[in-house]
């Protein structure tokens, strides 16, 4: 998995189920806005590979989610 932040083409989708579709960061169309910071996500597996961006709005909130999860801490619990 490779993480980094770039600046959206504006043909892409935010990928977060639960974007707000804030104006400033997404388009009329629904995609990312030509030129914002954005997160890309790429994955890869045996079939192949994926990228899922994320508008700005969301970055905060999957940093978040993200830490929540990977926090060592909280390992003992699962």
């Amino acid at each position: 998995m490779k993480i980094e932040l770039d600046k959206s083409s504006g043909r892409s989708l935010c990928r977060s189920t639960t974007c707000a579709k804030d104006p400033e960061f997404i388009n009329e169309n629904g995609r990312i806005r030509k030129d914002t910071i954005c997160a890309i996500i790429h994955t890869r597996s045996a079939s192949g590979g994926h990228s899922s961006y994320y508008c700005r709005g969301c970055i905060d909130k999957l940093y978040q989610d993200m830490k929540k999860i990977l926090n060592p801490q909280l390992w003992i619990f699962h």
